[in-house]
């Protein structure tokens, strides 16, 4: 029978031998915890955004949350040029194919807004 690496740190083995249900409950408890650091507000806007999430049919939810972190940047983005960032400066940022990547995503709104 093979030892076991006894190099490996409490913290990195812990996880890996816990059951499926002992993973389940202790990811729920730092969800608990994280919802009750929460103000009511906060929860409120939480539980929106899971709503609205579970409104959108199963085959459409990847796109949809894509769509949410694109908004979230989006959202990042603007804050940063009102601070005082140059959107020009951010974007000579990118290289070639990321650069590409938003100038695709650019054009295809500017159609949708034009259609």
């Amino acid at each position: 029978m093979t030892e076991l690496n006894t190099g490996i740190t409490p913290n990195i083995l812990e996880p890996l031998v816990k059951t499926p249900a002992q993973r389940r409950f202790e990811l729920e408890s730092r969800r608990q915890a994280r919802l009750a650091a929460m103000t009511v507000e906060e929860r409120q806007a939480a539980q929106q955004r899971i709503d609205r999430f579970t409104a959108v049919p199963a085959d459409q939810r990847p796109v949809f949350a894509q769509a949410m972190r694109f908004a979230r940047i989006a959202n990042s983005i603007k804050g940063q040029v009102e601070g005082g960032a140059s959107l020009t400066g951010l974007l000579q940022l990118l290289n070639t194919e990321e650069f590409a990547d938003v100038n695709w995503l650019v054009d295809a709104i500017i159609a949708q807004r034009s259609a």
